[in-house]
């Protein structure tokens, strides 16, 4: 992972990720035993910069790329919150809508590019049964991220979708076209940045959605300040 710029006189920031070849028993092999060094010293895997990650290579398998559906309603905005079934990773917590591992499906058609846009729009699809005529043109990938516990340790692109009021509004019917969904969801809820503060007060949560629903309600702020 190499941060950098783009040369023109915008100065973009951009992020270069290399990717490597592997399969589900080399992840669940290198989850082992990352385990078993996090349980021992968790001092080991301190990662505050980029730069930090290259020690760790080996550990990091996969990919994923999640975050949440977005409906723009008449009165307010909401998001799309999905408990996760008991059966799948990060069982009985609360997560944002959908979260897809990058796979060797999602390679573009050169060979030498992963179709990350691709990936997002085949969770969606697999997960919850969006299709390209229920999402808007609102959307996007916001940062990368670690996720970093004493039992996983993942990277991360955390991002949002639009969804038309349609799709909102026919939710639970689109959700049953979704082939994943009895693996992967255990209820959702679609809530306001209001109503999830004072609705799942006492519920649990993933660590990354909350990360990513506090970065959406500072980029409503900045939306209602018209920056």
């Amino acid at each position: 992972v190499t941060p950098g710029r783009t040369a023109d006189e915008k100065e973009t920031q951009t992020l270069l990720l290399e990717f490597y070849r592997s399969n589900y028993f080399t992840f669940k092999t290198t989850s082992r035993i990352y385990q078993k060094l996090y349980k021992k010293n968790p001092e080991l895997f301190r990662i505050e910069t980029c730069s930090d990650l290259q020690r760790y290579i080996p550990f990091l398998c996969s990919l994923g790329i999640g975050g949440f559906n977005k409906a723009r309603m008449p009165r307010k905005i909401e998001y799309l919150w999905v408990l996760r079934s008991k059966d799948c990773e990060a069982g009985n917590l609360y997560h944002f809508s959908y979260d897809e591992t990058i796979a060797t499906q999602d390679i573009d058609p050169t060979g030498q590019g992963i179709d990350l846009f691709g990936a997002l729009r085949r969770g969606m699809k697999e997960e919850l049964g969006f299709l390209p005529h229920h999402l808007t043109g609102e959307g996007g990938i916001f940062e990368i991220g670690i996720i970093l516990t004493g039992t996983r340790i993942e990277l991360e692109l955390l991002s949002y979708q639009g969804i038309t009021r349609d799709a909102r509004r026919h939710f639970p019917k689109i959700l049953e076209t979704a082939k994943d969904r009895k693996l992967e969801i255990g209820d959702t809820a679609f809530l306001s940045i209001r109503q999830y503060k004072r609705e799942l007060a006492d519920k649990f949560f993933t660590p990354e959605s909350l990360a990513l629903i506090r970065r959406m309600e500072i980029y409503e702020e900045n939306e209602r300040h018209g920056n």
